[in-house]
C-alpha cells in the first residue's frame, strides 16, 4: 500500500518462522526490474520498494508484478500480486 503509488509502496507480509525474503519485481512483459533481498522475522513484516530499478533509476508508470519468496532451512513459500505506478 498504497496503490496505485508515486513514490513507493510498502508490500506487508506474514512469516511463521524467521526466514530469508526476495522480492522480484517485473514488467508485464516479464523483464526483471528489481530484486531485494532481507531477512523476515516471524511475524508481520514489510519491504518497501522505491519505484526504481536495478540501476536506482524511477521506472515508468505502469503495471508491475512482483514475486516475494521466503525460504526458512529446507521450506519454501512464495507469493504474487501486482501494483501500479502513476507518476
Amino acid at each position: 500500500f498504497p496503490n496505485p503509488f508515486e513514490h513507493e509502496t510498502s508490500i506487508v507480509y506474514e512469516l511463521g518462522r524467521d526466514a530469508d525474503v526476495q522480492l522480484r519485481v517485473y514488467t508485464v512483459s516479464g523483464e526483471l526490474v528489481k530484486v531485494r533481498n532481507e531477512k523476515g522475522v516471524k511475524g508481520y513484516n514489510r519491504i518497501i520498494w522505491d519505484g526504481t530499478n536495478r540501476r536506482n533509476k524511477p521506472v515508468s508508470s505502469g503495471v508491475y508484478l512482483y514475486v516475494l519468496e521466503a525460504v526458512s532451512g529446507e521450506e519454501r513459500a512464495n507469493a504474487r500480486s501486482k501494483c501500479s505506478v502513476v507518476r
